[in-house]
């Protein structure tokens, strides 16, 4: 639950320079950021 809040957090900020379309922002709220970051580094995602 608390990745997820922090992922809508980060969508909101991001809301405040730029606009998102829909599919967009859907796509921030769903993906595994971690997958995308090294191991070592996954704190940080």
């Amino acid at each position: 639950m608390t990745k997820v809040i922090s992922q809508k957090r980060l969508v909101d900020e991001i809301e405040k320079e730029i606009s998102l379309s829909p599919w967009v922002r859907e796509a921030f709220l769903t993906v595994d950021r971690e997958a995308f970051v090294p191991h070592g580094f996954g704190q940080l995602a």
